[in-house]
């Protein structure tokens, strides 16, 4: 795979690609609602005395509703985009140089989605109360899908 600076991504045209969705909850880490005052009330009272260090490395969380965090802050979230000219997927790899690496086949897509899909599979989010159902199968072909058309559509 060749390795480029982020200036050799230039945005392309989009051709096809719409994504559309609803806000989801945030799980914010207790060291993230002692950061900002407007979360505050959110934040647990019996970690209040918690040292700062220790709730980073503890890593708790709270779950909030996105109207939570837009009124807190006093902003709106659009859920919609409907182009998209570059998708960039980070991950942590301490074994490899730090680069943007384009990504040049499906498979590499499908495999770099999968580490980062919300959703069905995910207790916090909404099948955690059981009001979508979606099999494992039907999950992995949107995956698929998806990953065809950013492929198709954007720089990866």
């Amino acid at each position: 795979m060749p390795r480029m600076a982020l200036g050799g991504l230039l945005p392309s045209v989009a051709r096809g690609v719409a994504v559309r969705g609803w806000p989801s909850p945030f799980s914010v880490s207790h060291g993230t609602l002692s950061d900002h005052p407007p979360l505050y009330d959110h934040f647990p009272a019996e970690r209040r005395k918690v040292p700062y260090e220790q709730l980073w490395k503890e890593g708790k969380k709270t779950i909030l509703k996105s109207a939570e965090v837009v009124e807190r802050f006093g902003t709106t979230l659009d859920p919609e985009a409907p182009k998209i000219d570059l998708l960039l997927v980070v991950r942590f790899k301490p074994d490899e140089p730090t680069a943007i690496v384009r990504l040049e086949t499906k498979a590499e897509l499908v495999d770099h989605l999968r580490t980062v899909y919300l959703g069905s599979r995910d207790p916090i989010y909404h099948n955690w109360h059981r009001y979508v159902v979606c099999s494992d199968d039907q999950i992995d072909a949107n995956i698929d899908a998806m990953a065809e058309l950013l492929l198709a559509s954007a720089d990866v």
